[in-house]
């Protein structure tokens, strides 16, 4: 038996006969409290010894490892898991500050785990094993993407291999994705790995918005609408990661979107200026020629935010412009081809020229708002969409009552 082994079973024979000795003088309850701190102390003094010892390692970390908390609710999150074999945890450190200082638009939290690739008969297996760990520590983290993976070094050289896990598929993009740099004299991070994130924050970004808008349709929703716009102002401008036209034409179309609702609820002005501005330059990209239904809807988005933001200016400009984003998106999107939506951009056409019509002379924007109003009720019909066929009557007999007085004067 090996030395070390024999001196463990002598202290294990020594505490045994010592808490017979403290059984005896102090009794049993005394006894038991005294022997308790004895174990402890014993515990205490030989710590480094004890966990170094087979499965004691594990255990102790377990013990440590620190609870994961929660990320704020609203906010795109990127939680970041200890990197295998990354010493003193350098590479994980250049990944946080690259995030945190490159590549703005979403807000890191470390997890205080390590996701290992577990025993598989093959490559692809193991990855998916680890995937599936990853993903139940970002649902607890409640991160939109968990990054994960390893440090690699050969001939004093290091590389990372990372991987990231969502919680959602995209088409297009890839649920979980390996990237690893060439080894190098300095520690890098894959260029391609920067694209892929940022492709993958683009989608998220989309759904968010899109889920906020739709779940609080008629309500107030610039509250959650407004952490997310902040992220990604700042995810536009990241100097890591690239995004294909596609990607950045939706990515800026989301935000211009959710920049006129949160300006129209709130009240910022300024939002409803970035939000045409943003609509201005997703018209850049998608072109009538190219997407002729994307572009008129765009457009229809454009007049709506010049609309709203025309009303609380002085002046007509704004007024006007959005009648011709109107006109000019109904150039495709016509009674023939999307009947309804045809009425509904018939109504917003109304509702610009009517508010111009009030800051002019004359009666013809009244005129005219009035003919698009008609138009909305040829198909806005009491069987189509009650509800919609109420609002263009409303906004027809306001209007002709306008009109009716201004033609008094």
């Amino acid at each position: 038996m090996p030395d070390e082994d024999w001196d463990l079973l002598k202290r294990a024979k020594d505490f045994r006969q010592n808490s017979n000795r403290l059984r005896k003088r102090f009794g049993a309850p005394l006894a038991a409290l005294i022997v308790v701190a004895l174990v402890i102390f014993g515990v205490w003094w030989n710590w480094d010894e004890i966990t170094k010892k087979p499965g004691i390692s594990e255990i102790v970390l377990w013990i440590e490892r620190k609870t994961i908390v929660p990320a704020k609710p609203g906010h795109l999150t990127i939680a970041i898991a200890h990197l295998v074999d990354d010493q003193n945890r350098q590479h994980e450190k250049l990944l946080r500050d690259a995030l945190a200082n490159d590549f703005e638009g979403a807000e890191t939290k470390s997890i205080d785990h390590t996701i290992t690739l577990p025993d598989a008969d093959t490559d692809q297996d193991a990855i998916a094993g680890a995937k599936d760990e990853a993903d139940r520590l970002r649902k607890s983290a409640r991160a939109d993407v968990m990054l994960w993976g390893q440090v690699v070094t050969l001939n004093s050289k290091s590389e990372m291999r990372l991987y990231w896990t969502t919680g959602r598929d995209f088409i297009g993009v890839k649920q979980s994705g390996l990237y690893q740099d060439t080894v190098a004299d300095t520690i890098a991070i894959p260029p391609l790995f920067w694209d892929d994130l940022k492709q993958v924050l683009g989608m998220l970004v989309q759904s968010r918005i899109s889920t906020i808008q739709q779940e609080l349709t008629g309500r107030y929703s610039a509250g959650q609408l407004a952490p997310l716009i902040a992220q990604v102002r700042k995810l536009l401008q990241a100097r890591n990661g690239t995004w294909n036209g596609e990607t950045q034409a939706a990515v800026r179309y989301a935000f211009a979107e959710a920049l006129w609702n949160c300006g129209d609820q709130s009240g910022d002005n300024d939002m409803l200026r970035e939000s045409v501005a943003a609509f201005r330059q997703v018209l850049e990209t998608q072109t009538r020629a190219r997407v002729p239904l994307d572009w008129a809807r765009t457009q229809t988005n454009l007049g709506n935010a010049l609309t709203t933001l025309g009303g609380r200016e002085s002046g007509t400009v704004r007024l006007e412009e959005a009648v011709a984003a109107y006109r000019a998106a109904l150039e495709e999107t016509t009674r023939a081809r999307v009947p309804l939506d045809w009425a509904g951009m018939q109504n917003n056409l109304g509702n610009a020229l009517q508010t111009l019509g009030a800051r002019e002379s004359g009666t013809a924007r009244f005129e005219e708002a009035v003919a698009a109003y008609r138009a909305a009720l040829e198909e806005w019909t009491v069987e189509a969409s009650s509800y919609w066929h109420e609002v263009a009557q409303r906004n027809l007999a306001r209007c002709l009552a306008s009109l009716e007085q201004r033609r008094k004067q």
